[in-house]
């Protein structure tokens, strides 16, 4: 939730598909690239690309000065590759965070390290098949 005006969430779609999404919030002369998520259909189509591009134009009209693609896992090459074919700037920064439920937040971070694993991958895709 956020106040009126203050963000967007926007949909790429092709023939009827919606292809990826993506949510910016807006903070003076800033805009924050929040949330971006797609699926693997018709990437050559490049959903992404276009939400960026349309997402940076809305943010440039709004008379924004900055576009803040916000923070990336250290071992996410291909989300690092993406934001810096954009010409953003590299920022190291320190962050500290306080796991509230921690074995939660450990069942959950194994859990997000084997799906981004290849045979993870496979077996979120056979699963996804078998819901179909």
């Amino acid at each position: 939730m956020c106040w009126r005006g203050r963000g967007e969430m926007m949909i790429s779609w092709h023939d009827g598909e919606p292809l990826a999404t993506m949510i910016t919030f807006y903070d003076g002369p800033r805009c924050f690239a929040f949330l971006g998520a797609s699926t693997g259909s018709k990437r050559n189509l490049r959903p992404n690309d276009a939400l960026f591009w349309e997402a940076m134009k809305r943010a440039m009209a709004r008379g924004c000065q900055d576009f803040d693609f916000m923070i990336s896992s250290r071992d996410d090459g291909a989300l690092i590759a993406f934001k810096g074919k954009w010409g953003a700037t590299r920022h190291p920064f320190l962050f500290f965070e306080r796991d509230l439920a921690w074995l939660r937040c450990r069942v959950w971070n194994l859990a997000f390290r084997v799906a981004r694993t290849s045979v993870g991958g496979a077996v979120l895709r056979w699963l996804r098949r078998r819901k179909e």
